[in-house]
C-alpha cells in the first residue's frame, strides 16, 4: 500500500499495479483482505496476484520508474499540500507492520489516535477492541472527512494521546450536572466499615464519625 501511494504523490502516470502474494492456505487463490482494502483506499490502482519472482521484477522496475520521476512532478493531481504533506511524513510519519489485528488494536489504543480509520473486513466485529481514540471511521465507506464535516456532533477531538482519558466535544459538555446520592440505612450499614477505614486512612476522622454517629443514633 505504501508502494502504490508513493507512486501517486509522484505524480506516476498509467496504470499501478498492488502486487499480492496470495493466502498460504486452503484458499491459495485468495487475495489478502489487507491488499483489498488498500486497493479500495487508493485510485485508479490495479490489484494483480503474482509470485514471488514477479514480486522482484515488478518492485525494481517500480523503484527505477520513481527515481526517474523529477521532484516538479511530485504533486499529487487536485493536491496543493506537497510540501505541508512532505514534512508531516517525515516529521511525525509512521509505519508499523503488526502480525495481526489484535496486535494493531494495542498498538493503536497505546498511542490513543485523534482519529482512527478501520479500514478493514467486519469493522464493527473489531469497534469493541478498540479502547483510546478520539473518533472511529469504520470501514471502506467512512474517510475521516465524513466526521469532519457531516457526521458526529463536531471536529473537536483530543489530540496528543488525550484520548486515553478525554473524549470528542459535544453539547453534554456545555450542561451542568448535580449527583444525587441516598442511601437507607441497611444500605449505610453495609457500606459504613469501607467508608469509615478510607476515611482514617486519609486522616479525615470527622467524615469517618459522621457514619459512626449515624449508626449509633439507631441503636
Amino acid at each position: 500500500m505504501v508502494f502504490v501511494i508513493d507512486a501517486q504523490v509522484a505524480g506516476v502516470s498509467g496504470d499501478m499495479l498492488l502486487c499480492s502474494l496470495v493466502n498460504i492456505g486452503a484458499n491459495k487463490s485468495k487475495i489478502i483482505d489487507g491488499i483489498r482494502s488498500a486497493e479500495s483506499l487508493c485510485k485508479d490502482v490495479k490489484v494483480k496476484k503474482i509470485d514471488f519472482v514477479e514480486v522482484k521484477k515488478n518492485s525494481l522496475q517500480a523503484t527505477e520508474l520513481l527515481l526517474e520521476v523529477d521532484d516538479d512532478t511530485r504533486e499529487r493531481k487536485g493536491i496543493e499540500m506537497k510540501e505541508i504533506i512532505e514534512k508531516s511524513l517525515k516529521n511525525r510519519g509512521i509505519f508499523i507492520l503488526v502480525k495481526n489485528l489484535s496486535d494493531a488494536a494495542k498498538v493503536s489504543n497505546s498511542i490513543a489516535p485523534e482519529h482512527l480509520e478501520l479500514a478493514i473486513k467486519n469493522p464493527m466485529e473489531y469497534l469493541p477492541w478498540i479502547k483510546n481514540a478520539g473518533a472511529v471511521f469504520l470501514g471502506d465507506y467512512t474517510p475521516e472527512a465524513m466526521g469532519d464535516y457531516i457526521a458526529g456532533p463536531n471536529h473537536v477531538l483530543p489530540t496528543m494521546g488525550l484520548a486515553r482519558f478525554c473524549s470528542s466535544l459535544s453539547a453534554e459538555k456545555f450542561l451542568k450536572k448535580i449527583n444525587f446520592l441516598k442511601y437507607s440505612e441497611a444500605d449505610l450499614q453495609a457500606e459504613a466499615e469501607k467508608v469509615i477505614l478510607l476515611a482514617e486512612t486519609e486522616n479525615l476522622p470527622s467524615h469517618a464519625e459522621a457514619v459512626r454517629i449515624r449508626l449509633k443514633k439507631k441503636n
